[in-house]
């Protein structure tokens, strides 16, 4: 029975940390190109960038991504300009697929596949309308189509709009809205009962003028429109028109929710993205690209924004197959996840404390000349175990304070954090426990059998002892993990508002860490006027200057002879703006990323928790309502801080 139970512990602690991914093939080797048409910070090709990202990474693919930014221009010379840059740059490269998003990377690949692209295969996504004559002239080529759905758009406008009489179609004249009004033209006599049409040689002003003459009688129906008559670039005049706009105005892709449409019949970028990474991995795993077909039906999904519906007075649909975003979630749906680690986390800790019981009262029952001994051991076991149960409820109320000020949204990495760090230490006690039982009852036999041997009870003795230190040191662990770990709750620093000299707390929080340190050789430069003042909480101040010190002695400039450390404090208005940075090793570009995450740490063999930087975001973004963010620039790594003064 205390085998199942233990069986049954290990696989709920474990099931949570281990996904169900089998690779069958190593594909650390392969090398892919990922050129996209547009730029970095566009919706759409950010959305495809992340699930190529997100589909490759778990199998350790170099993976190169190039933007060509042909939204903002595509003419001629820049096409030729843009080829010698990539025959240099790309060239020095054997790649094993090349993957393309949108027409213009697609065509710029086959009018260059044989010089600069060496004939690799290729997977497609993003291609507006392909032809499948046009498709088969090509070999070693595979992809996904991307076609909006008018008729599925003007369909919908119908049902929600059953009383409308007018529909203006919006696009532009890109190479995409050229195909784009192709195919519009062909839908447009379908519905004789509407009048359709469709504008796109406009001006930008024009459009804006043309959506605020509006009458009540029409709907907009927004495609695209990035480029006007005139040639002149919009990255975003969706949110103008939609200023001016009385009615609803729909959409065909996904990238314009929350900018201005109510929703429509949506082509998604993270479907085509998902799409391109699947069909990589298969490809690099070695399937033959020519025995994978084309995908010319292009996945919608049906999307309308709850906020927007309740601002145009219309009804809520009642359809599964509608998607609604915006709408406001009931408390489980919010927080069920983070309530059920919370429960799993109780029940695996209580599971743990009766096995621990369960196997001090089968120990109970060895001879009287061991007694003494096993109630010193079930003294300091309980001990350690009231102060555990002690320290699970205040990490369970630190948790709920948490949850309650909305001030930590990734509570649930957070717990799961802790829950992983307290598996081993419990996991090594349980065992001692198991072990010490085991050989209690050896004993108890071989006393009862009159078999019982000096040496067999000093035997015992010794490995008692060392049971009990094992047992000891690893509930101390568990114990300061769950104390580090209150730290994290931000609110527990006391926010008491004060008028602060930011020059004098900074050199005082140098002194007082820098002070106490023997044969100290790095310099602190610290640049900031006299007159800055701050209303804040001085401690919040301190714990985070005194974070980030921290930070580069134990990490930045650990080992180093010399080095120095740099603050840099100026005021731009209405608000302070904090440079922090390090002579130190720096942070590389693959990890980054994750340093504000809670536990994270290069260094976790070192006994770091991995809490210091992360308890430092939480104090600026939630408790001072700035921002802060860690960039590499000029081979240093650098934080900038930006607090406002009117909060």
């Amino acid at each position: 029975m205390r085998f199942k139970i233990l069986f049954l512990l290990f696989i709920l602690m474990n099931s949570s940390l281990y996904s169900q991914s089998f690779i069958t093939k190593d594909l650390s080797n392969k090398s892919v190109l990922l050129l996209n048409s547009y730029h970095k910070g566009f919706r759409w090709t950010d959305d495809i960038t992340h699930e190529v990202i997100k589909g490759l990474s778990p199998y350790e693919i170099e993976l190169h991504i190039e933007f060509m930014d042909s939204k903002r221009g595509w003419d001629r010379e820049y096409q030729l300009k843009l080829a010698d840059l990539l025959k240099y740059k790309v060239g020095r490269h054997n790649y094993d697929l090349i993957l393309t998003s949108d027409d213009n990377a697609f065509n710029f690949v086959i009018e260059n596949r044989a010089e600069i692209f060496k004939n690799k295969p290729i997977i497609f996504c993003g291609v507006n309308n392909l032809l499948a004559d046009k498709a088969s002239k090509y070999r070693d080529i595979t992809g996904i189509n991307e076609e909006i759905d008018i008729i599925g758009s003007l369909d919908l406008i119908k049902k929600l709009h059953p009383k409308i009489e007018k529909i203006s179609i919006i696009t532009d004249n890109t190479t995409t809205g050229q195909r784009l009004q192709k195919g519009i033209n062909e839908v447009i006599p379908l519905y004789p009962e509407l009048s359709i049409k469709l504008d796109y040689n406009l001006t930008g002003d024009e459009l804006i003028n043309l959506v605020e003459s509006s009458g009540k009688d029409t709907v907009i129906l927004f495609t695209l429109f990035y480029t006007d008559k005139n040639n002149d670039y919009y990255e975003n005049i969706l949110s103008e028109i939609y200023k001016v706009s009385i009615n609803p105005i729909y959409g065909t892709w996904d990238f314009n929710l929350n900018n201005g449409i109510i929703g429509g019949v949506l082509v998604t970028g993270s479907s085509q993205g998902e799409f391109v990474a699947q069909k990589a991995l298969e490809i690099l795993g070695g399937k033959d690209i020519n025995s994978i077909p084309i995908e010319y039906r292009t996945p919608t999904k049906t999307i309308l924004d709850y906020n927007l519906l309740n601002r145009y007075a219309m009804d809520i649909p009642q359809n599964s197959q509608i998607e609604l975003i915006n709408k406001p979630d009931t408390f489980y749906n919010k927080y069920g996840y983070i309530i059920n680690i919370i429960i799993t986390i109780v029940v695996i800790l209580l599971l743990s404390l009766l096995i621990i019981s369960y196997a001090f009262l089968k120990s109970k029952r060895a001879e009287s000349e061991l007694n003494n001994y096993k109630a010193h051991l079930e003294e300091v076991v309980l001990e350690r175990t009231e102060e555990l149960q002690e320290n699970i409820i205040e990490l369970k109320n630190t948790q709920d304070e948490l949850v309650e000020s909305k001030k930590m949204a990734y509570l649930g990495s957070l717990v799961a954090g802790v829950a992983h760090k307290l598996n081993t230490p419990i996991g090594i006690g349980i065992t001692s426990v198991t072990h010490l039982r085991s050989k209690s009852l050896k004993l108890h036999k071989e006393f009862s059998l009159n078999q019982l041997k000096k040496s067999s009870l000093m035997d015992y003795l010794l490995e008692s002892k060392e049971a009990l230190d094992l047992i000891n040191s690893n509930l101390n662990k568990a114990a300061d993990i769950i104390t580090v770990f209150k730290q994290v709750a931000v609110d527990e620093i006391e926010d008491k508002k004060d008028r602060v000299n930011l020059s004098e707390l900074v050199h005082g929080v140098v002194n007082r860490i820098i002070s106490p340190i023997k044969g100290f050789n790095f310099d602190i430069n610290i640049f900031c006027p006299d007159t800055i003042y701050l209303d804040t909480s001085p401690e919040i101040l301190i714990t985070i200057f005194t974070n980030l010190i921290r930070n580069s002695l134990e990490h930045g400039l650990k080992d180093l002879m010399y080095g120095s450390i740099n603050i840099i404090i100026n005021r731009d208005k209405d608000i302070i703006n904090i440079k922090y940075y390090d002579s130190g090793h720096g942070i590389s570009k693959d990890v980054i990323g994750r340093i504000f995450e809670p536990f994270f740490s290069t260094k976790k063999s070192n006994g770091n928790l991995g809490l210091g930087l992360n308890i430092v975001y939480n104090l600026v973004v939630n408790k001072l309502k700035g921002s802060i963010k860690c960039v590499n620039e000029n081979d240093y790594t650098i934080f900038y801080i930006k607090l406002s003064v009117n909060k």
